[in-house]
């Protein structure tokens, strides 16, 4: 596209031009335009195939299966008591299968599995050393959506609703260990690699959604009751010597308690709609708040109390007390303000 270096939303704008450059370069470039913008990108999408004719065949890796956009539709046309969320679960699946095989969904995926994790290793049986991630396959489907309700719309911008969901899409975790297998007390344990595939093939339970009163920037979900789960665990690298039922039904049922303990109400799990750079929170830059681990790394000399507390100097020998809540510009100073637990008796 002309002019070079434009941004996603800008590329199929009429003030745009498809750039056609010629192999010889004795020869002109072309450069084509056409009054709809919706219909450049087909111009542009067909004249990216046709200079990739003559070259070797090479699937785009990022494109959907077929066998998934088929499951797709046949899901959404599969009950017709919900014609009218047809439009909205084939809008959701295509978005996702637009996107599911990018590296930036991998990654997204990857980091939620991680501190799931570590909660898995905070309790893993003690036969098993730590557990690592070794691969995370986000599946082959969004979830379906189907008796939705409005719970709460609240004026002050809370929103929680509810619905019954269906997954089916074939989630997928490769995880490695190494087993501490003992034969005896009078022998040192063996240790085996292991590495499991677990897949979680369906989830099916009514959920509740709800985003909090701003300055909240996620969105948070749960299942009112544990939800009908079906998990396939099998073994990828594996001693034949050595059945895995044991070690496959404790991982199970580790991961069914974090389950609970995470996404079961009143818990539930968050997704983050728009990124804050580790503020917590869509706050106004003049705020200028700053995250409870980047004013501990940096502690202040002084110590600043409010307008009930007068200052205090790190002269004294006193030691200073935990701080509990912190804000920051509080009467214009631009200093912390640190909120002591038991003020100081000035000695």
């Amino acid at each position: 596209m002309h002019p070079a270096g434009l941004k996603d939303h800008e590329f199929f704008s009429k003030r745009n031009w498809i750039h056609l450059r010629r192999k010889s370069l004795d020869v002109s470039d072309y450069y084509l335009n056409c009054s709809r913008c919706v219909d450049k990108e087909d111009w542009y999408m067909t004249l990216i195939r046709a200079s990739q004719l003559e070259l070797p065949k090479i699937n785009n890796s990022t494109q959907f299966d077929q066998a998934a956009m088929n499951h797709l539709i046949s899901t959404v046309h599969s009950d017709p008591s919900q014609f009218e969320l047809q439009w909205l679960n084939a809008l959701l699946g295509r978005l996702f299968l637009g996107i599911y095989k990018t590296e930036r969904t991998r990654n997204f995926f990857y980091q939620k599995i991680l501190t799931k994790v570590a909660k898995l290793n905070a309790r893993r049986p003690p036969f098993l050393e730590q557990i690592t991630v070794r691969s995370v396959d986000g599946g082959h489907g969004a979830p379906y959506i189907t008796q939705p309700r409005l719970v709460r719309l609240s004026p002050g911008g809370e929103y929680t609703c509810e619905m019954h969901m269906l997954y089916e899409g074939c989630f997928r975790v490769e995880l490695e260990t190494v087993l501490k297998w003992t034969y005896s007390d009078r022998l040192p344990p063996i240790r085996i690699d292991l590495v499991l595939a677990i897949t979680l093939k369906s989830i099916e339970g009514k959920m509740m959604v709800k985003i909090k009163e701003p300055p909240s920037n996620r969105a948070w979900y749960g299942f009112h009751k544990s939800p009908k789960m079906d998990w396939i665990i099998e073994p990828v690298v594996w001693e034949k010597r050595i059945g895995y039922s044991v070690v496959s039904k404790a991982i199970k049922s580790k991961i069914e308690e974090i389950f609970r303990e995470t996404l079961e109400l009143p818990n539930m799990d968050d997704i983050v709609f728009f990124a804050t750079d580790g503020m917590g929170g869509l706050f106004d830059k003049q705020d200028n708040y700053e995250s409870l681990p980047e004013l501990y790394s940096a502690p202040s000399v002084s110590v600043v109390s409010n307008d009930r507390f007068p200052l205090l100097s790190t002269s004294n020998s006193l030691a200073v007390p935990k701080r509990r809540w912190f804000n920051r510009n509080q009467g214009g100073s631009g200093q912390p303000i640190h909120l002591l637990s038991k003020p100081f008796a000035r000695s």
